[in-house]
């Protein structure tokens, strides 16, 4: 790569950040952007590389997050087929969420460390 790829490479980066945790989902959405900007420019013209680059990660961004909401649910609700489970942690209410993270800073201490030994 040139020397301006590797420092567009480095800022988007830093842009999804904004959006992404874990350095294994950042790097997987810029090199994903990447690739979806090539094969466009390679379809049609682009008249401004840069912003579609960044707007290409952008929604793939809120696309991977989006899958990871649904997975941790899904997760979640394999829990509640368990009934062993349910009876120890006593619930009251569904796990709260907040940001759209589910939060166990509400769920009773046996719920949280049943699931921490998991």
């Amino acid at each position: 790569m040139d020397k301006e790829t590797v420092e567009l490479y480095g800022r988007l980066k830093g842009y999804l950040r904004r959006f992404l945790r874990r350095s294994e989902d950042i790097e997987d959405v810029v090199q994903d952007s990447f690739l979806k900007t090539l094969e466009a420019a390679a379809k049609g013209d682009i008249h401004y590389p840069s912003s579609y680059l960044y707007t290409t990660a952008r929604n793939l961004a809120i696309n991977k997050l989006t899958r990871n909401y649904y997975e941790l649910f899904d997760f979640i609700e394999h829990f509640r087929k368990i009934p062993a489970f349910w009876r120890q942690c006593r619930w009251s209410t569904k796990p709260s969420i907040q940001s759209g993270w589910c939060s166990s800073a509400g769920w009773p201490r046996s719920c949280r460390s049943s699931v921490a030994r998991s």
